[in-house]
């Protein structure tokens, strides 16, 4: 069982979510800012938001328009049940290219921004919601999460495409706002964590690729050589990330010094032995294949966004402040 990464969120609010969103891509991502146990992941600070993969794109005035009206809608649910939540603003996702492999062997990128851990670290912005929840009692951060997300005795499991399943509790004010906006919360649940984790599962399928698997031993000797001892690349990026979760705010302005060296010679060793080379090679076709495998979720997502930006145009107090109409 895995919990959906949120289409609208990402959870970069700490190390572990850099290590789950930047360099170990997964379908399941870390959520910080309230109680475990929200499947969902919805945080309540502003993070970035991710694009929506090319093969499933809706356009980001489109996808701005159904994020900030499912805000609305979380709100009035959550005073309704007697809470307070501000809608969390819309923040664009920046790419970093010293995050994609694709741009592993870009010597002089990493000897200046290191494996964008930094820059990741400092886009985080505050929450709207702490200073609220931050003020509740521990009892009533449980209830408080319980409302937004549900109770895990209400769970909705959706099967996807590759195997996986993802689930949400559909008595939460977040699976409430979502069953408003797109009528079929399970064909959604679906389609969003498909189409969302497009691109990761894509990279995942070209870092598993036989042409990949080749560079590895290589790049570690290379690596060896250097004072770095490393099996891969994710090992040497995920030690990088460790160091952030011992590091002051002060510390992780700018990339260190060690982070700086390591991350010059893992390009250095990835330009000679020709492994982002190779990622690129094998981009196109992998994702050209899985565009045609995932078609039918694609489709659906578009459909099911068209229905919601309809429903919205129905509703205009959907995306305002004051109580929204019921559908």
């Amino acid at each position: 069982m895995l919990s959906r990464l949120s289409s609208q969120q990402y959870a970069t609010a700490a190390v572990a979510a850099l290590v789950l969103t930047v360099f170990s891509p997964c379908l399941a991502s870390c959520s910080t800012g309230v109680p475990a146990g929200n499947p969902r992941n919805h945080q309540l600070g502003n993070a970035p938001q991710p694009q929506t993969p090319a093969q499933g794109q809706i356009g980001d005035a489109e996808r701005k328009r159904l994020f900030e009206a499912e805000q609305v809608l979380i709100a009035h649910c959550m005073s309704a049940r007697g809470w307070t939540y501000r809608p969390i603003p819309w923040h664009p996702k920046e790419d970093d290219p010293a995050q994609d492999p694709r741009h592993g062997d870009d010597v002089r990128l990493h000897r200046t921004a290191g494996y964008g851990l930094a820059a990741a670290w400092n886009r985080q912005t505050p929450s709207p919601n702490d200073s609220y929840v931050n003020s509740l009692s521990v009892k009533d951060r449980s209830r408080y999460s319980r409302a937004l997300y549900g109770s895990p005795q209400r769970r909705l499991d959706a099967p996807l495409p590759n195997g996986e399943v993802t689930f949400i509790y559909v008595d939460g004010c977040t699976a409430q706002s979502e069953q408003q906006l797109y009528g079929d919360l399970k064909e959604w649940l679906i389609t969003d964590t498909t189409v969302i984790n497009l691109d990761i599962e894509r990279d995942n399928r070209i870092g598993s690729a036989p042409a990949m698997a080749r560079t590895s031993g290589a790049w570690s000797a290379c690596m060896k050589s250097r004072g770095y001892h490393y099996p891969n690349p994710d090992a040497a990026r995920n030690h990088a990330i460790e160091a952030y979760a011992h590091s002051s705010p002060a510390d992780t302005r700018e990339p260190s010094r060690a982070e700086l060296a390591q991350s010059t010679a893992d390009a250095e060793c990835d330009r000679q032995v020709g492994r982002a080379r190779a990622f690129r090679a094998l981009d196109k076709g992998y994702g050209d294949q899985l565009a045609r495998e995932r078609a039918p979720q694609i489709r659906a997502y578009r459909e099911l966004a068209a229905r919601a930006l309809a429903n919205i145009r129905a509703h205009p107090t959907w995306t305002s402040h004051r109580r929204p109409t019921p559908l």
